[in-house]
């Protein structure tokens, strides 16, 4: 919570998006960090893209645990660990055969 301006509990009702940005309505119920109003506003990518996140509308977020270091969560599919692995050997291989190269001439 230390870097954020802004820390509050609501219940999404209302979305709207450009296709680029969506902004989220929240009705708030209780404000752990800031000055908001009993409605706010929040933008993020659209449909969770990049580093963006998206809300079920109607459902309220949770309390945040105090002293609790941020987290972030992160998941991949199996062929995305796989085809990742394979591109760093392939480069670690690339690399190895462009230093043999470099070294002989």
């Amino acid at each position: 919570m230390s870097v954020s301006s802004t820390v509050f509990l609501g219940t999404p009702t209302e979305k709207t998006s450009d296709g680029f940005e969506d902004t989220y309505l929240f009705d708030v119920s209780r404000v752990y960090k800031g000055d908001l109003a009993s409605v706010t506003s929040v933008g993020t990518l659209a449909n969770g893209n990049g580093c963006g996140t998206s809300y079920v509308l109607g459902t309220a977020g949770y309390a945040p645990s105090a002293g609790g270091t941020p987290s972030v969560g992160v998941s991949a599919d199996r062929s995305t660990v796989i085809g990742g692995g394979a591109a760093v050997a392939l480069l670690a291989v690339l690399g190895w055969f462009g230093w043999k190269r470099r070294r002989a001439q």
